[in-house]
């Protein structure tokens, strides 16, 4: 079986950190699960070509794979000649006028008889974020779409453009001979509800979380890692997510300033971790505005992958109340290092969750007040948590995911 995936998401993050969210996880351990399987696999990138050889490049695992679409060495030869010009770094104008260049290129060879030619000879190919390209049909191919969330056309109210959202143009890129991966079932019932795709042409797939993920009890590293992110020695709760009115933090930061209030409690933080987000000057306002408590609620900004499993192992708690998510990565993050669980009953939560933490409705401060303050007075129910989180999240691995992406496959295949 002859397969390319994209991994344009891989070359993206390579040179912007923001970038390397649970989407570019997501498409990194699929592509290294799809090397253990009886495929010839090859990738591709139908977006920044130029960072994504570069990723290649960098990468020990990935370098021997080879970078498809090319059925003409020519025109091979012509493309990776205007990269050379590229890298390393002109500056100023040529550098611009060269990529411009590069892209018409690019767009011209996509486009192609040959680039169609050569996909006659290709089994499987697989968008694990983009949009499905337009010049990728023929009659052998069978074209595969992961598609994640459907938030912008379910809840627009928190994209500033969610018309002019990618996720539309995705959808719209979907044939009635496609093949669709969800990661929950919440996802595929989302996108059948919003379009024509037939339930039996979508695969649920559920993700897992990557081996740098584990419960860390080296004290050395742990107080480091707190230390370089300012973290004091007080127990703090955690939250890990893009800052945006759609993962609730504001409600988040309420019920802990309530919370601290009213229990006189003087030994608890509130740690957030991740980049801003679109409208976050809410959260930031809300922050300011808390009054003394203001310095014991920290915001770390983007942490490095290996500074994450120290930050969710010394984490009292991981709380989620996001209003809803396509999977919720952070929560199975923070359960494979075996932080107790407060998130939401709503979307695909519950499908990650399941019974090995408190589930309660997003908009209810009451409850994520109560839950909170259980976990935080409770050392045993912590504990019993902490298992629970720890056993519920080897039910989800990589290896597993990578098999059963490629069971699609075969299944596409086996039913031209």
């Amino acid at each position: 079986m002859k397969v390319i995936y994209d991994i344009s998401v891989l070359g993206l993050a390579h040179y912007y950190k923001a970038a390397r969210t649970g989407v570019y996880r997501v498409v990194e351990n699929v592509a290294r699960e799809l090397l253990h399987q009886d495929c010839q696999i090859s990738f591709s990138a139908t977006h920044a070509l130029f960072e994504t050889i570069k990723y290649l490049n960098t990468s020990k695992e990935f370098q021997g794979v080879p970078i498809c679409s090319w059925s003409n060495p020519l025109m091979k030869y012509i493309y990776e000649t205007i990269i050379n010009l590229t890298y390393p770094n002109p500056k100023g104008i040529l550098k611009k006028h060269v990529r411009i260049w590069a892209s018409v290129l690019k767009r011209i060879i996509m486009q192609s008889r040959m680039i169609n030619n050569y996909f006659e000879s290709v089994d499987i190919y697989h968008s694990p974020y983009f949009p499905l390209p337009v010049h990728i049909k023929s009659t052998k191919t069978q074209r595969f779409l992961t598609v994640h969330d459907l938030i912008p056309i379910i809840h627009p109210e928190f994209f500033t453009n969610a018309k002019d959202h990618m996720i539309n143009e995705v959808v719209n890129s979907i044939s009635d001979d496609d093949w669709i991966i969800t990661v929950s079932e919440s996802t595929k019932n989302d996108l059948c509800n919003h379009s024509k795709i037939k339930p039996e042409r979508v695969f649920v797939i559920h993700l897992a979380a990557s081996d740098l993920f584990y419960k860390c009890e080296d004290n050395s590293i742990n107080q480091l890692v707190r230390k370089k992110y300012g973290i004091s020695d007080f127990k703090y709760i955690l939250s890990l997510s893009t800052l945006e009115p759609r993962k609730n933090i504001e409600q988040t930061i309420k019920c802990f300033i309530n919370m601290i209030q009213q229990q006189n409690i003087n030994d608890l933080n509130l740690v957030f971790v991740g980049t801003k987000g679109w409208n976050y000057k809410g959260i930031i306002s809300k922050i300011k505005n808390s009054g003394k408590i203001k310095d014991r609620i920290i915001v770390t900004g983007y942490v490095a992958d290996h500074d994450l499993a120290p930050l969710y192992s010394c984490a009292s708690m991981f709380l989620f109340p996001s209003f809803y998510e396509g999977f919720g990565l952070p929560l199975l993050e923070a359960m494979q290092c075996g932080t107790p669980i407060i998130a939401s009953n709503t979307s695909s939560i519950p499908e990650v969750v399941g019974d090995a933490g408190f589930l309660i409705d997003p908009k209810d401060s009451e409850s994520l007040c109560e839950c909170m303050y259980k976990v935080y007075n409770d050392s045993s129910l912590a504990h019993k948590m902490s298992l629970a989180s720890l056993d519920r999240a080897k039910m989800f691995n990589w290896k597993k995911c990578g098999q059963e992406v490629f069971k699609a496959y075969e299944y596409a295949c086996s039913n031209l």
